[in-house]
């Protein structure tokens, strides 16, 4: 049977402190790690988990998107509502989503008073975020203590259009079925030995 694998570099981003969690070309990670299944969604589940990033399968999700990304805004807004996330956003986001017809609740950046988005982050009401960055000053502010904070408090974060979309894959995928732990062996076998069927496929 055919399967997927989803490779995931561990980042030591906790060592540096004040170091932005956003990605570029000259990053290093420390390790890798690698989910497999028969679906994609299921192998970047696995992938995530193994990186030491556990994908939540309830909650809110707070979406704060450039304007580069905002088109795609519908299709990440519903796709995380479809799993059964509440949606908090900032201004921006938050407008373009109501527009959708998409029930939001917008949520103070953090320089424009309190309560905002980093104190509903400290007191537990945000599961997982998805934050592209505009690379201006504000976002160089606020942005960074979001994602630090994020990160210190073990909420996936999503910096990617690419990645939202596979994390929305991923649990839906969880909510759908458990996470099944194989060995190798059980994805390769000799082509003699007798297959062991995906629990998905399995007779009952």
């Amino acid at each position: 049977f055919l399967n997927v694998s989803v490779k995931e570099a561990v980042l030591p981003f906790e060592k540096f402190q004040g170091c932005d969690i956003l990605l570029g070309p000259e990053m290093r990670s420390t390790g890798e790690v690698m989910g497999i299944d028969y679906e994609f969604s299921g192998a970047f589940a696995k992938a995530q988990i193994a990186a030491g990033q556990i994908l939540p399968v309830s909650g809110t999700v707070f979406l704060s998107l450039n304007d580069l990304t905002k088109r795609h805004l519908a299709e990440i807004g519903r796709g995380f509502r479809e799993v059964g996330f509440n949606i908090i956003a900032t201004s921006g986001t938050a407008k373009v989503l109501e527009l959708e017809g998409i029930p939001v609740e917008p949520v103070l950046k953090i320089h424009e008073g309190r309560p905002n988005a980093r104190d509903m982050l400290k007191n537990g009401q945000i599961q997982v975020m998805v934050i592209t960055s505009s690379g201006d000053d504000l976002d160089s502010r606020d942005g960074l203590q979001l994602r630090r904070l994020a990160l210190a408090y073990k909420v996936p974060i999503i910096t990617t259009v690419d990645g939202a979309r596979a994390t929305m894959d991923a649990i839906k995928s969880m909510k759908n079925k458990s996470i099944e732990i194989l060995a190798l062996q059980d994805y390769f076998q000799p082509a003699d030995a007798p297959q062991k069927l995906p629990a998905a496929q399995a007779a009952p």
